[in-house]
């Protein structure tokens, strides 16, 4: 097992969800169980989904850090990754690099109020 976040790990896709036409949610258990049960991310982080013999791209993590044992990416279907990805059935297995980046500083909002405003 490799603590390295820019090695990449196998993950299973264990269920797909079609969330509209163009996206859909995916979520992927890492094959080295001692990866998994030690993985860990904070909110705003990210990783590298690698399909094979197509390429690699860059996710959001969708799932929270909360629930240990999987990660949930979602994907809207656009460039050739994001095709290959869509075109890949529940068993399937990707390689993953994560965690990566940056956190969100949700320490320095404590006690404070937050908007979140969204547009199509």
């Amino acid at each position: 097992m490799s603590n390295n976040p820019y090695v990449p790990q196998l993950a299973v896709i264990e269920k797909i969800t079609e969330e509209t036409w163009d996206t859909k949610t995916f979520r992927a258990v890492f094959v080295d169980e001692e990866f998994r049960n030690n993985f860990t991310y904070k909110p705003g982080q990210f990783q590298e989904v690698s399909v094979f013999g197509t390429g690699e791209a860059t996710f959001c993590l969708t799932s929270t850090a909360t629930r240990p044992g999987y990660i949930e990416f979602s994907v809207k279907r656009f460039g050739c990754v994001t095709k290959a990805l869509h075109g890949l059935s529940e068993g399937a297995t990707v390689g993953v690099r994560a965690p990566l980046g940056n956190c969100f500083p949700y320490e320095s909002f404590k006690g404070k109020d937050l908007w979140f405003i969204g547009g199509v």
